[in-house]
């Protein structure tokens, strides 16, 4: 689904009075599919991946926060290193 839909929703959603409900509606429209997310990158950001590896993160005993956590890459890649990880997006 392209960008063009997904800035068609959220005018429509606006429009309503309900300007993060179009979060839902493009989600439902992607069925599922992650290939049909334009903004999922369906891997972990890769300045946290940098940042994991130079530190030699060790999250045993640590809790880590992810905020907009989109598909959860980033959630995934942290919970992969032992960090309890809370993680949580608008939609």
């Amino acid at each position: 689904m392209s960008r063009a839909r997904a800035r068609e929703l959220q005018a429509a959603f606006a429009a309503q009075g309900d300007p993060t409900g179009w979060f839902e509606a493009f989600y439902a429209e992607a069925g599922g599919n992650a290939a049909h997310i334009s903004w999922a990158d369906l891997q972990p950001n890769p300045q946290l991946e940098a940042w994991l590896t130079r530190e030699q993160a060790d999250g045993a005993g640590k809790l880590a926060l992810v905020t907009g956590c989109g598909l959860g890459d980033d959630a995934e890649a942290l919970q992969a290193r032992r960090y309890h990880v809370t993680a949580f997006d608008i939609s």
